[in-house]
């Protein structure tokens, strides 16, 4: 429990310290050919006692882009933002009776039955997934919901719960919000660049922006592959080990059976990533996972 809550602390600090440097960047050009004094910055800076300087502003307006997203994903708005996007609805009387005989089942087997879930559908066609999104909602697709057993649906809801008790569901909104920050200003950048691109392309009057151009090129570069690219590779490294971890939860808590035969089948159609693209995957490839299950099943056969 420790080592995960340091981990995660960890990852969360070098992500957000990514991607402050991406916005200091970003402020920071901003900065050099316009001095940014907005009112309620400079209002918000001497009510904080902070000396109104170049520097100052940048670092300032920069903590405060990386901050509220973090902050916003741990909201309601975003839970609500999650559910519009998949199309989620509570279950049909049908559908709740179905899913509430399974998650008792693992309730049972998690120790958690005082806890209340609640299951959501979502209606996006051609769609197999599962996923939490706040500590005690579940979202399940109908495609899942129509094409797994009892069985595997049962080692999927393990899986996700185990993604909750283990406090994956803050911690990869988090995450994930400050990393689509950084993203979001370096496509602002890149829209800016290919309007001064086509200034460019006038003549005479044109020339003068080359040198913009070529700065923004600087700094799309500066912030895509000094500062965002790690920032990726560490959140889907940290994605993966979420995932390998709620695995393990739904062995640890007896539903190895299950998970086994969920994952083998979620899996079936992936395609193998060649070695220089497995940084960037959200979850191990398919017969990693299953063997770290073989593997646990195999090591608590004796206890079992």
């Amino acid at each position: 429990m420790l080592r995960r809550y340091l981990s995660n602390i960890t990852i969360f600090t070098m992500n957000f310290a990514i991607t402050f440097w991406t916005l200091t960047v970003f402020y920071g050009s901003i900065e050099i050919i316009h001095p940014i004094r907005w009112d309620w910055l400079t209002s918000l800076m001497e009510y904080l006692a902070i000396p109104v300087t170049t520097q100052n502003v940048v670092a300032t307006l920069s903590i405060i882009t990386t901050a509220l997203p973090a902050t916003l994903s741990r909201t309601r708005l975003m839970k609500k933002y999650l559910l519009w996007d998949d199309k989620a609805t509570l279950p049909s009387p049908e559908e709740k009776e179905r899913l509430d005989k399974i998650i008792y089942t693992v309730k049972e087997k998690a120790g958690l039955q005082n806890k209340n879930f609640i299951i959501y559908i979502g209606r996006l066609e051609n769609i197999v997934n599962a996923f939490a999104i706040s500590s005690n909602e579940i979202i399940i697709t109908k495609n899942l919901y129509d094409t797994f057993n009892d069985k595997q649906l049962t080692g999927i809801l393990a899986h996700e719960i185990g993604h909750i008790q283990h406090g994956d569901v803050k911690n990869n909104s988090m995450n994930w919000s400050i990393d689509l920050t950084s993203t979001i200003i370096i496509n602002i950048i890149y829209g800016v660049k290919c309007l001064v691109d086509l200034i460019c392309g006038i003549p005479i009057l044109g020339w003068p922006f080359y040198l913009l151009s070529w700065l923004l090129s600087a700094i799309i570069f500066i912030c895509n592959w000094v500062f965002d690219l790690p920032a990726v590779i560490i959140n889907r490294y940290s994605s993966r080990e979420s995932e390998k971890n709620a695995d393990l939860y739904a062995c640890e808590i007896g539903l190895s059976e299950e998970i086994y035969e969920a994952v083998n089948e979620i899996t079936k159609n992936n395609i193998a990533v060649k070695n220089e693209q497995k940084l960037y995957t959200t979850h191990p490839e398919r017969q990693a996972r299953l063997k770290n299950i073989e593997r646990y099943i195999e090591e608590h056969k004796s206890t079992n």
